[in-house]
């Protein structure tokens, strides 16, 4: 469940408990291991993307029942700002979605969002293919699927009065652009969708899963290196603090860390010296047990408005 500071905001959401979708397309081709739940399809086009930076923003869903969020990816990704400017997540995600090159669409199936014990949460890539890309944040934009995309995952769910909504568990991919030419793609196992949902929208609706930690070393990691670097080559002498946390700072206490050439005080930053980083590998040790197995928690908050996705 989500903690209950955001219930308490959900619920004073008002429901518009209307029945008319965006358009009339009335077949789901998307993968769905929901099966048919009826109702009308309702289409969006995600218009924020938040990657939260810290655990207490109170962004995520509670996995363990303690009564407190699951977020720890959170943590790696406020250190990760910290040491470099150009690892910016969510200004290039502002800037994507806004100029139609990143298209994350959704859509669900439901009879009511005053009351509905069977939904269909998807959500999936997909290209604009309107005009104006204007039209994409006010809720007027025209869209189709990209059918090749792996990146398609759909929850099944309910959705409770005042469309309050919760679907899943079940797996989602995210790609997330950080800057022009890195995108972060991740695998959210468990996945839930929680938040408001209304024909006229998603509002705070948040989106989490549990990631493997060796998905985000092999992922994040890689990609990071060439940022943190670059921000070395500009300013040495501004970015002490980066060399002095992790050039040379391998730990010997990690596995295929102790001796390893890629770990000098060579003023560059390498993957290894990354990995065997005892900082990262605690932020990256395993907070949740889900059927036996370890996963990092994560979860981002997103808005959508109303779209025409015309070949579904």
């Amino acid at each position: 469940m989500l903690v209950p500071v955001l219930l308490v905001l959900l619920a004073a959401a008002c429901d518009p408990g209307s029945k008319s979708g965006n358009n009339g397309n009335n077949v789901n081709n998307l993968p769905s291991a929901c099966g048919d739940v009826g109702g009308t399809p309702y289409e969006y086009v995600i218009s924020d993307i938040y990657v939260p930076q810290s655990l207490a923003e109170g962004v995520g869903v509670d996995y363990d029942g303690n009564g407190s969020i699951d977020n720890k990816l959170s943590s790696l990704m406020s250190l990760l700002l910290d040491q470099s400017t150009e690892f910016q997540i969510n200004d290039n995600l502002d800037e994507g979605i806004a100029n139609g090159t990143l298209i994350v669409l959704g859509r669900i199936m439901a009879e009511t969002f005053s009351g509905d014990p069977d939904i269909s949460v998807s959500i999936f890539q997909g290209t604009y293919t309107g005009t104006y890309t204007a039209d994409i944040l006010s809720g007027t934009g025209t869209f189709t699927w990209d059918s090749t995309s792996p990146n398609v995952g759909t929850l099944c769910g309910r959705v409770y009065g005042a469309g309050i909504t919760q679907a899943g568990p079940g797996d989602i991919t995210l790609s997330l652009p950080v800057n022009e030419t890195m995108t972060l793609s991740l695998v959210l196992h468990h996945a839930r969708v929680e938040g408001v949902s209304s024909p006229e929208g998603w509002t705070d609706m948040v989106i989490a899963g549990a990631v493997l930690p060796a998905d985000l070393k092999n992922t994040i990691i890689p990609n990071y290196v060439d940022n943190v670097n670059a921000d070395i080559a500009a300013d040495p002498v501004g970015s002490q603090f980066i060399l002095d946390t992790f050039d040379d700072a391998c730990s010997t206490e990690l596995a295929g860390c102790a001796g390893s050439p890629e770990c000098a005080a060579d003023g560059v930053i390498t993957e290894t010296e990354l990995q065997c980083n005892s900082i990262i590998n605690t932020i990256l040790t395993p907070d949740v047990t889900i059927g036996g197995v370890q996963y990092v928690s994560f979860g981002i908050r997103v808005q959508a408005v109303p779209a025409d996705i015309t070949n579904l």
